[in-house]
């Protein structure tokens, strides 16, 4: 004879309630779900900013990658412009790989201000026309401003 289902079956129960039924009935889970790849993408854009060398290098390379790539373009213009042997020619690499694959469908789906994407391409300008900085960054930089200027 076997035992009685009972409380096991209602702690299953308990345990697999659906998605659906939640104490917040206001918020829709892809309100959620884009909330948190937004926040995620914040944080992926404050690591290139912030931290050692190591971690900074990663965000940094991971950035064409994320839920919304083109917010990390000024942080990348920023870098881009800096002297680091190892960080600016990183950075010049992510933001050619970022506009390579953009489009003005992007900007709009993503719900990118214009004035980001400007502020964006006037850094990158700014960079390809610095007789200091490398000349491989210079390059990439003019590729990216222009790709930006015809968006």
């Amino acid at each position: 004879m076997r035992p009685s289902p009972g409380p096991l079956l209602l702690f299953t129960a308990i345990l697999t309630i659906p998605w659906f039924v939640r104490a917040d009935a206001s918020e829709s889970p892809l309100d959620s779900a884009t909330e948190r790849a937004r926040s995620s993408a914040t944080a992926g854009i404050d690591a290139i900013r912030t931290g050692d060398l190591g971690s900074r290098l990663r965000a940094i390379r991971a950035a064409p990658f994320g839920h919304v790539p083109e917010s990390a373009l000024r942080d990348l213009a920023q870098v881009a412009s800096g002297r680091d042997p190892s960080l600016a020619p990183a950075a010049s690499v992510a933001a050619y790989r970022i506009v390579n694959d953009l489009s003005r469908a992007d900007l709009e789906a993503h719900e990118v201000d214009a004035a980001e994407i400007a502020s964006a391409k006037s850094a990158f300008e700014a960079i390809s026309r610095d007789a200091t900085a490398r000349p491989d960054v210079r390059r990439l930089a003019s590729y990216v401003a222009s790709v930006l200027a015809s968006l």
